[in-house]
C-alpha cells in the first residue's frame, strides 16, 4: 500500500523494497503452483500467503503512521483509498467477463463479483475458475479500513496501541485454539484468522511514534534482525497459515531497515526492487488470471510476459491517474467558492 500523503517528501525507500519482496513471493507462488516440480519444491506454492502477510504488516504500519501523524478527516482518507484501489480492481473485474466471452467460458459469476465488490470474498472460498481468489486479501484490507481509522482518530495513540495489541493477541489465540478449523483450504483466508498481521503493523507504528519507546525499539530491532530473518524463513517453509510470530518478525525487520544506514536496508533500496514495490498492487490484481493460464515452462514464460505488460499498463494508465483524480477532487473541495450573484 501507499502512503496517504500526496507526494511524500520523506519517503522511506526500504519500504518500497519490502513491497517488492512481498509481490515477488506472491508471484512465484502463483506461477510455480501451475508447474510440475519435484517433491523438494512443493512448499513453494504455499508461500503466497506469507508475501501477503508482509503486505498486511506494512499496510497496518503505514496507515497508522499517517493517520496518527497527520490526522486526516475520514472523508479524505476514504476518498484517497477508494481512488487508490478501486479503479484497478474494477478494471480487472470488468476484464474477466470480456475475456470469458472471448474464450467461451465463464470466468466470474454474479455472486463472486458481488463478494469482490463488497469485500467479503475471503469468506466465500473457491468460486468459478478462481480468477478472483486473490481478492481475499483485498477484502481483509478494506474491512480493516472501515474499522481501524475511526478507532484511531477517536481514541488517540495510547489507547489505540492497547487496542491493537489486544486485537493481535485475541486473533492469535483464536487461531491457535481453533487451528484445525482454520488450517483448512479457504478457511485460512477468513479475517479472524489473518488480521493479526495488520494489527502487528499498527502496534509497531504506534510504538515508534512514542519518543520514549522508539530508541529502545530501534536498538532491539537491529539486535534481532538476524533471528527475525531466520524466523520469517522458517515460517515460510513450515507453515501454510502464517503464525503471529512471523508477523512480529516482519515488523522487526521493517523497523530495522527504516534507517538508510542499515546494512540490511541497502538491498531493499535497489531501484529494480523499489520499482516492483511501487507497481506491486497492479501486479497483484492481474496476477491470478495469467497464473491460472500457465502450465509448461514456455507457456508460463509467455503468461508472465503478458502479466508484466498488463500490470505496467494498469499501474501507469489506471492506478496512478485514479489516485491523482482522488487527490484533485479533495483539493478542489478545499478551494474557497466565490459567490458571483444570487
Amino acid at each position: 500500500m501507499e502512503e496517504f500523503s500526496d507526494a511524500p517528501k520523506n519517503r522511506i525507500l526500504s519500504l518500497d523494497g519490502w513491497r517488492g519482496i512481498a509481490i515477488l513471493i506472491v508471484l512465484i507462488s502463483h506461477f510455480v503452483g501451475t508447474m510440475k516440480l519435484g517433491a523438494a519444491f512443493k512448499w513453494i506454492p504455499a508461500t503466497g500467503p506469507h508475501g501477503v502477510t508482509v503486505f498486511f504488516v506494512l499496510s497496518g504500519f503505514l496507515i497508522t503512521t499517517t493517520i496518527a501523524t497527520h490526522r486526516p478527516s475520514l472523508k479524505a482518507f476514504y476518498t484517497k483509498r477508494f481512488f487508490r484501489l478501486m479503479p484497478t480492481a474494477w478494471a480487472y473485474l470488468l476484464f474477466l467477463p470480456v475475456a470469458g466471452a472471448v474464450f467461451g467460458i465463464s470466468l466470474i459469476g454474479f455472486r463472486e463479483a458481488l463478494s469482490c465488490l463488497f469485500f467479503f470474498r475471503n469468506f466465500q472460498g473457491q468460486m468459478g475458475q478462481g480468477m478472483t481468489a486473490h481478492f481475499w486479501s483485498l477484502s481483509i484490507e478494506e474491512q480493516f479500513y472501515f474499522i481501524w481509522p475511526p478507532i484511531l482518530l477517536a481514541v488517540g495513540n495510547k489507547r489505540a496501541c492497547l487496542i491493537a495489541a489486544f486485537a493481535a493477541l485475541a486473533i492469535s489465540l483464536n487461531r491457535f485454539v481453533h487451528w484445525n478449523f482454520y488450517h483448512r483450504k479457504y478457511f485460512e483466508f477468513r479475517t479472524e484468522a489473518r488480521a493479526d498481521a495488520l494489527f502487528i503493523g499498527c502496534l509497531a507504528a504506534l510504538l515508534l511514534l512514542d519518543p520514549a519507546i522508539r530508541p529502545r525499539l530501534e536498538r532491539f530491532a537491529k539486535f534481532a534482525t538476524v533471528p527475525a530473518i531466520a524466523v520469517f524463513l522458517y515460517c515460510m517453509w513450515r507453515y501454510d497459515l502464517p503464525p503471529t510470530v512471523e508477523c512480529a518478525a516482519i515488523a522487526i525487520l521493517m523497523i530495522a531497515t527504516l534507517e538508510s544506514r542499515s546494512l540490511f536496508a541497502a538491498p531493499l533500496r535497489h531501484p529494480a526492487l523499489r520499482w516492483m514495490g511501487r507497481t506491486s498492487y497492479s501486479f497483484y490484481i492481474w496476477s491470478m488470471f495469467f497464473a491460472l493460464l500457465s502450465g509448461p515452462p514456455m507457456r508460463t514464460t509467455i503468461m508472465m510476459t503478458l502479466l508484466c505488460c498488463f500490470a505496467v499498463a494498469s499501474h501507469y494508465l489506471i492506478e496512478r491517474p485514479g489516485l491523482a483524480l482522488g487527490v484533485a477532487l479533495l483539493k478542489s473541495e478545499r478551494q474557497p467558492r466565490l459567490v458571483t450573484g444570487l
